[in-house]
């Protein structure tokens, strides 16, 4: 068995290395480069190069890049393969999980619903949760608000108590009602609500089962409604069609680059981090969201995408969803998310009407290294 073991592993890591020196970049949407300006074609040049040296460097199977300048899409495309055991190139098309960026998804639709007075952002979650609750966790979670929940400021533990995986492995048990119902009852809370900043995908997790409570839908339909077919984003979703499934790039672990792991299947969780979605999609998205935080005025209507109370105020902060950092020249808006596999990142300045989006079948460090440094580069910001 440890001889079979090891002669399909070394299989695996030729195949893998095989892949990795006859693919160069791939599958990049390169028709538009006669339009664009000789500092714009060098730049894609750059990041074309750079995306191919850590590629090869870190022995990513697929990334997928969406770049925006000035407003307008300048890169849109794929690097690597589906699959290192096919052929099929990564593109702008290609399906990932993409992690905790869900959460500006589940900010963005619990917006929505307040805008239709469908729920308050600032009332007590229990008049949501009903008798579901019982009378002693009543007490100790009546302090909590969803806008607490969506700033990360509920108390709530990083984790929910119960939980369906370890450390490295996928979730391939899907987190129930009654498992985030009991926790609630149980759970002990890190802080007084309100008071600090502790991030939290149970709280999110919590805060996507409000929105659900509040507006008689599933968080899927929640997605489809406000997020897919509010900004042409097709495949957005967080459960696949079996079209869908054929365009989904395989996730690989991070310590071994060589061995598959699975999306996860998150069930109340997916308001955390079960979204799955495309460069195409969320160039559009940016798109859109870089438009709503340039043109923002304090009067008039709230527009769902726009996730910070205060967006341009100086100083750092998180909303709903989307961290936000100030620098002497302008403010930067993200989030990325890392599922063991899977991860994302997605960082826009409204002052350059510019952003960055990475999607990646295998995280790590280098996934917010390299986006820092495309971003960095693309806005000439150090």
């Amino acid at each position: 068995m440890k001889r079979f073991f090891l002669a399909v592993m070394v299989c695996t890591v030729h195949h893998f290395c095989t892949a990795q020196n006859e693919l160069k970049t791939v599958a990049t949407n390169k028709d538009h480069l006669s339009k664009v300006s000789p500092e714009d074609k060098a730049f894609i040049n750059w990041v074309e190069g750079k995306i191919d040296s850590v590629r090869q460097k870190n022995k990513i199977p697929a990334i997928s890049v969406g770049i925006i300048k000035d407003g307008k899409i300048l890169f849109s495309g794929g690097f690597g393969l589906h699959n290192l055991k096919g052929t099929r190139k990564a593109s702008e098309i290609s399906i990932y999980q993409i992690a905790s960026d869900t959460k500006k998804m589940t900010g963005i639709i619990a917006n929505n619903l307040a805008n239709e007075e469908k729920l308050k952002l600032d009332e007590p979650i229990i008049r949501y949760l009903g008798n579901s609750i019982e009378k002693e966790a009543q007490k100790r979670l009546g302090g909590i608000t969803l806008r607490q929940l969506l700033t990360h400021k509920s108390g709530l533990p990083y984790r929910q108590p119960t939980m369906k995986r370890k450390d490295g492995e996928p979730l391939l048990i899907p987190y129930t009602e009654q498992d985030l119902l009991k926790d609630l009852n149980n759970v002990t809370l890190k802080s007084e609500p309100g008071t600090e900043f502790g991030y939290s995908n149970f709280g999110y997790a919590v805060a996507g089962y409000i929105c659900e409570k509040a507006s008689g839908e599933k968080y899927g339909e929640l997605v489809d409604r406000y997020i897919s077919k509010a900004y042409h984003m097709p495949n957005t979703t967080i459960s696949l069609t079996e079209e869908q499934s054929k365009d989904l790039t395989t996730p690989y672990r991070k310590e071994n680059r060589t061995m598959e792991t699975k999306p996860f299947i998150m069930g109340k969780l997916a308001a955390a981090g079960g979204v799955y979605s495309t460069i195409s999609d969320l160039t559009n998205l940016m798109l859109h969201q870089i438009d709503a935080y340039a043109n923002y005025t304090p009067q008039g209507k709230s527009n769902p995408l726009i996730l910070h109370k205060k967006p341009f105020e100086r100083e750092d902060g998180y909303g709903f969803g989307l961290g936000k950092k100030v620098f002497e020249t302008g403010i930067q808006f993200g989030h990325g998310g890392d599922l063991d596999g899977f991860a994302s990142a997605y960082i826009f300045s409204p002052e350059y009407k510019s952003g960055v989006i990475l999607l990646t079948s295998s995280g790590g460090k280098w996934v917010g290294q390299m986006e820092r440094e495309i971003f960095h580069k693309l806005t000439g910001r150090k």
